[in-house]
């Protein structure tokens, strides 16, 4: 997805009124305990061969007005997938998989039928003025339990924050990779130091629980390029202890800035990496053209 706010930058500074301060519970000092809240400095890290990017898109394939109910209706394709990353399948079609595919209609008012039809095409009437991101995160995750049954690549990144707690992973390391910055998660005494940050360098690790108090998280903050411009926020499931994680914090910030984008071709560089890109465009290319029709309800 587009971020809005990183796109903008062209300075090393950022408008504070785009900051806005989490209502989560943090612990900035898991990782540092006593010691000075500052920035840590990634030294050579060994780097898993297997690494996979998920991703999703959604398209908006129209919108109509459905007479009888008088009730308008946006039609959406949705669809999700892996680009997986391991020597001599790079830019490779074997490099996709697990892709999924939905088309959703939603209402604005409710309608007794389940699907519609366009040229062809079925679409599910999903509950009125249903969140078409919300359904594109369950796709994302169908895609992401299938592709852990057929896979051994060790670390998956998710274009996005998490959006649930994980089951049936085993061993698979899931990290939520985030472009744009509306909170921080962060105090505010220290986030000054996010304007400090230079390539190569990452936060503290930060302990913080989620908005129901029920799931609970590790995140920290790097950039892909030389200054903040590049600023990106990780997290993954607190799950392990912390001493893993610091290891891991560090291998994936280096495996990020291998695979950031160029501006040469790509407007959101460096935020959006080189395989999501690649993502993006096979999963648009795998959904089609989409051609509107007088619709049929079933």
């Amino acid at each position: 997805m587009t971020d809005a706010f990183n796109s903008s930058w062209d300075s090393d500074k950022i408008n504070e009124g785009q900051w806005e301060e989490t209502a989560q519970g943090i612990d900035e000092y898991i990782e540092v305990g006593n010691s000075l809240w500052a920035l840590i400095d990634i030294k050579d890290v060994s780097i898993p061969d297997g690494i996979a990017f998920l991703d999703g898109i959604v398209r908006l394939d129209s919108e109509i007005f459905y007479k009888e109910n008088k009730a308008r209706l946006r039609l959406f394709s949705l669809a999700s997938g892996i680009c997986e990353m391991r020597p001599n399948i790079y830019n490779d079609f074997e490099a996709f998989k697990s892709i999924k595919t939905k088309k959703i209609a939603i209402p604005d008012k409710e309608i007794p039928k389940n699907q519609i039809v366009v040229k062809d095409a079925k679409y599910d009437l999903v509950a009125k003025d249903q969140d078409h991101l919300v359904l594109l995160k369950q796709l994302e995750h169908e895609s992401l339990m299938d592709y852990t049954k057929n896979t051994s690549a060790e670390i998956i990144i998710w274009d996005g924050s998490l959006p649930i707690t994980f089951s049936g992973l085993d061993n698979k390391l899931v990290f939520g990779f985030i472009k744009s910055h509306r909170k921080y998660f962060v105090s505010p005494k220290n986030l000054e130091l996010l304007y400090e940050i230079r390539a190569f360098q990452r936060t503290p690790i930060i302990h913080y629980t989620s908005q129901d108090q029920k799931n609970f998280y590790y995140t920290w903050y790097t950039t892909l390029n030389n200054d903040i411009t590049g600023l990106v926020r990780i997290e993954t499931l607190a799950n392990m202890d912390i001493e893993k994680t610091s290891s891991l914090a560090n291998a994936i910030c280096v495996i990020l800035r291998k695979f950031a984008s160029s501006p040469l071709y790509e407007q959101r560089a460096p935020q959006n990496l080189a395989p999501i890109s690649a993502l993006e465009s096979y999963l648009r290319a795998y959904l089609g053209y989409y051609f509107f029709d007088a619709p049929m309800f079933a």
